[in-house]
């Protein structure tokens, strides 16, 4: 967003933070476009591999470090000869062959890492094969981004492209953010999954069975009790709630002393109700 009020800035400043005349050269503009989109890409695959590794092959974080250092290991070996190189054959060629190969390398990621973890033969191919390309590629921007420059603008080169390469890792990191989110945990993700507004299931022990009787209401099966005063609280309980419909065994019950919450009904006729085992007539409630 910052950026058009410091190009602005740099046009009309007479020691400017960044000097413009630099990307006169065609070749440093290029360069310098090359490693900002180069960045993207290798800054979010790092960060993915680091998030796969410890989050679906449940590697440490020492483990995970561990298991990409070979890639890095043959950067640090690649990147003087890659040098060498480029200025033999010239840059083109060779950061050509760095991108397909980088290319390669993530294409064989998605090839053959799977969930189960298997670091020999499914991780390491590619891992060396995506070193290979950034060896060919990052070393060889660097030494582009200054080739068309005078010799005491060295500097001011370097500074440029180290600017644009972290800025393409601040990019590739939002984005791949923006892409995965937040991973949650399954407590959170079976909480975000249920319906607005729902609760727990009443637990087990707080649930009764309900029934429908001959005449199509439902009425709630109090379980049979071994207490007699037990017994003769339910049968009052029973006869109070008659006249009451009682949510079937396939629908959603809210939880109250008896587990479910009865709505009143005023229909005319007799209803029933099962009490311990037994069935009774029971008067329903009349409207008021």
């Amino acid at each position: 967003m910052l950026a058009p009020l410091a190009v602005r800035r740099s046009q009309r400043h007479h020691a400017p933070a960044i000097d413009l005349e630099v990307f006169q050269s065609r070749t440093v503009a290029l360069a310098n476009a090359a490693t900002f989109l180069y960045s993207v890409g290798f800054f979010a695959m790092l960060l993915a591999n680091v998030l796969f590794l410890t989050s679906v092959w449940q590697y440490s974080t020492l483990g995970a470090g561990l298991a990409i250092t070979p890639g890095p290991l043959l950067v640090a070996a690649l990147s003087g000869p890659s040098g060498r190189l480029a200025t033999r054959i010239g840059y083109g060629p060779v950061l050509v062959a760095g991108g397909l190969t980088f290319a390669a390398g993530l294409i064989l990621y998605v090839a053959s890492v799977g969930v189960d973890a298997n670091y020999l033969t499914h991780w390491l191919p590619g891992s060396l094969l995506v070193g290979l390309g950034v060896a060919l590629s990052f070393p060889v921007l660097s030494a582009a981004a200054v080739a068309g420059l005078p010799q005491e603008r060295f500097g001011i080169g370097g500074a440029i492209n180290q600017t644009a390469r972290q800025i393409g890792a601040v990019v590739g990191v939002a984005i791949l953010i923006a892409i995965v989110g937040t991973p949650a945990s399954p407590t959170t993700r079976s909480a975000a999954s249920a319906p607005h507004g729902s609760s727990r299931p009443p637990p087990r022990s707080a649930q009764r069975r309900c029934h429908r009787s001959s005449d199509g209401q439902r009425q709630r099966a109090i379980p049979p009790s071994s207490s007699p005063s037990r017994r003769s609280r339910e049968v009052a309980t029973a006869r109070r709630l008659g006249g009451h419909t009682i949510p079937s065994p396939s629908e959603p019950c809210k939880t109250d002393v008896f587990g479910c919450t009865p709505s009143t009904n005023y229909s005319s006729g007799t209803a029933t109700l099962t009490v311990s085992g037994l069935t009774f007539p029971v008067p329903p409630r009349r409207a008021p």
